[in-house]
């Protein structure tokens, strides 16, 4: 009966969960431990951790691995440094990377904890600022838009500091740390968007 089951384990089913019961030879207390709860709770911690990199390199969490980010807008090169040149290959480049930046303020300031979507969209930026700075890299800026380039790249940094920050703070639920890392990313959206006013400006 129940009652001599004490100090072993025996095998239960209940509503459907196969779960294990050991009987305590001292107190004859149940303690119930659900087989399902644990590989339930195990794989959250894994979709977690896949989802905030820790399995790619020591010091790029941020950064997806391989190249897995949508496809860049198509950017001609500068017509020989001239201004019209410059605007017309840089501008659809500036205006992708500000749209990524601002999707992922408004995902910060939505305090939204969904891993799987916030990597997706540091993906996203990832791939706009890589995708900027190698146009930039074959084609310097012309006089005129120097301020613009200076802009676009203070606020790539702000970015990239404000991803591995929050990044970071994720990882150690240190949220007033993410709150900080948002507010540098408002910052470096807002330099991206000074440039973008700076290359369209009339003149």
């Amino acid at each position: 009966g129940r009652g001599q089951a004490r100090g072993r384990a025996i095998r239960v089913t209940g509503n459907g969960i196969a779960r294990v019961a050991t009987i305590d030879a001292k107190s004859g207390t149940n303690r119930t431990l659900s087989m399902l709860a644990i590989r339930v709770a195990a794989g959250l911690l894994l979709v977690a951790l896949t989802s905030a990199g820790l399995f790619g390199g020591v010091g790029e969490l941020a950064r997806p691995a391989g190249d897995s980010s949508p496809a860049r807008p198509s950017a001609s090169p500068a017509a020989n440094g001239t201004d019209d040149g410059f605007r017309v290959g840089f501008l659809p480049l500036l205006e992708d990377a500000a749209a990524n930046a601002r999707v992922l303020v408004a995902t910060g300031e939505a305090r939204d904890r969904n891993l799987l979507r916030v990597r997706s969209q540091q993906e996203a930026m990832w791939g706009s600022l890589d995708a900027a700075d190698a146009w930039l890299d074959a084609n310097p800026a012309p006089d005129r838009f120097i301020s613009a380039e200076a802009a676009y790249r203070e606020g790539a940094t702000a970015i990239r500091t404000a991803m591995d920050d929050a990044q970071a703070a994720f990882l150690r639920l240190d949220f007033a740390r993410v709150a900080r890392a948002i507010k540098t990313l408002e910052r470096g959206e807002a330099a991206i968007t000074s440039a973008i006013a700076l290359i369209t400006a009339p003149g």
